[in-house]
């Protein structure tokens, strides 16, 4: 997938989860008509489209938020219940749902602090359940995507987890002392420095999607 086209997926994924409190039915006819909006925009311009040609595409629709916003405006959702009209012909109003758990503003850092501390005491037993809620947080929750998911739940705690493991096999097959600590001075960081990157790139865009999400649902209430 070229860098083109991963933008564009992305822009999708985004709009998708955005649109996620919606009717299904709903949510599949807008998804096809940006898709659609967006195919035939390349299709016009008879060559694959550059990445300033992309964005003026997309920048065509709006942001994922705006296009769900408009698409979710006085649309009731499956699950909400019918309030009592103020008046006589008054129009009917509906009880905005709760937000789903795992989309709120606090799920990023309470997750990705739960793998951190998880394994980075992942020898001792009880920081292991921490890492495995942290890691059911992130699978569970649509603030990810599937590659996302796979690096927060598996590379990440692979990375910080076994280091000191590593540094130990290191020191076992190393050929003398000084190999042995130039071995632990840049394996045991390395991993380290590379899991917690992947952690702070999952609560950096899980944050960004998730306040998002809260302007949407603030918007459709006021």
């Amino acid at each position: 997938m070229t860098a083109i086209q991963d933008r564009i997926a992305r822009y999708l994924d985004d709009l998708s989860r955005m649109l996620s409190g919606g009717e299904p039915s709903e949510r599949a006819e807008v998804l096809d008509a940006v898709r659609e909006h967006i195919d035939t925009s390349i299709a016009d311009l008879g060559h694959a489209p550059s990445e300033t040609e992309r964005d003026r595409i997309l920048g065509e629709l709006g942001t994922p938020g705006a296009v769900a916003a408009e698409a979710l405006a006085g649309q009731p959702f499956p699950d909400q219940a019918p309030m009592a009209p103020a008046g006589p012909g008054a129009a009917v109003m509906y009880a905005p749902p709760p937000p789903p758990v795992l989309t709120r503003t606090w799920v990023p850092a309470v997750a990705v602090l739960l793998i951190a501390v998880g394994a980075i005491f992942g020898i001792l037993v009880l920081p292991l359940g921490l890492l495995l809620a942290g890691i059911i947080v992130v699978c569970a929750s649509p603030l990810w995507t599937p590659l996302e998911k796979v690096l927060g739940a598996l590379i990440a705690p692979l990375c910080i987890v076994p280091a000191p493991f590593w540094g130990l096999l290191a020191f076992r097959v190393s050929s003398g002392e000084e190999a042995a600590l130039n071995a632990w001075a840049v394996i045991i960081p390395a991993l380290l420095i590379a899991g917690l990157a992947i952690l702070v790139l999952l609560w950096v865009r899980g944050s960004r999607r998730a306040a998002e999400l809260d302007r949407l649902r603030h918007g459709n209430q006021a």
